[in-house]
């Protein structure tokens, strides 16, 4: 009975080991080395930059995610140290903010490789985007899609007449970006895309009854152009 309770034990603190081990694998924001480092991960404090007009009787978010999330940012720091943290991206200002110790920063984009949630990815842009991040739609051996957000702030009527409300509106807009730095804006139509990516006549057979709006099946298009 004593050995069964013994091994039962043993099992259970290996389990724990396992699990604390995976969990462990990316690091997050509060180790030792994203804390010293912090000046390198971050520009400054949120709380110490000028919020340009937006204040709190501007209805909307001016942020991408409904909620601060925790987000695997893969960096430039040492063998692309890559950690784990609360973090939403702020259309308005065209920055991704991580919360760090109960204080809202700006990640430095100098510091990204790229960001993920889930199956999405962020990258910074190096392309003439005119924005400093964009997401990663699909990617293939000759061509990107790309899509970067936008927000603003509109004023609404509202049912009250005479009286308006100011809202903040958001959108987006898609791009394809070419290996030899070319861009142009993502196609409204399969047929104008085909010609766009230069497809040959067997991929455009291949590819004929794909319908370009729905995600996977522009995504294997793109990634075989």
């Amino acid at each position: 009975m004593k050995k069964r309770i013994l091994i039962l034990t043993l099992i259970t603190l290996a389990a724990s080991h396992m699990v604390g081990y995976s969990q462990s694998r990316i690091p997050s924001a509060t180790n030792g080395l994203f804390s010293n480092n912090l000046d390198f991960f971050a520009i400054q404090k949120v709380s110490d930059v000028y919020t340009g007009g937006v204040n709190e009787d501007i209805k909307g978010s001016i942020y991408l995610f409904d909620q601060w999330t925790k987000l695997r940012i893969t960096s430039t720091y040492k063998d692309n140290y890559t950690y784990s943290i609360l973090a939403n991206y702020n259309i308005m200002a065209d920055r991704f903010e991580i919360f760090v110790k109960g204080e809202k920063y700006i990640l430095n984009p100098e510091s990204v490789v790229k960001i993920t949630k889930g199956n999405r990815t962020f990258k910074v842009s190096e392309e003439d985007l005119e924005k400093n991040y964009y997401e990663e739609v699909a990617s293939g051996d000759n061509v990107s899609l790309v899509k970067i957000y936008e927000s603003k702030v509109v004023e609404v009527p509202t049912k009250t007449l005479g009286l308006i409300e100011r809202k903040i509106s958001k959108s987006e807009k898609e791009f394809l970006v070419f290996k030899d730095g070319s861009m142009t804006k993502m196609p409204k139509s399969r047929g104008k895309l085909f010609k766009a990516l230069n497809l040959t006549s067997e991929k455009r057979d291949k590819f004929k009854k794909y319908d370009i709006k729905n995600d996977y099946e522009l995504a294997a298009i793109i990634k075989d152009a």
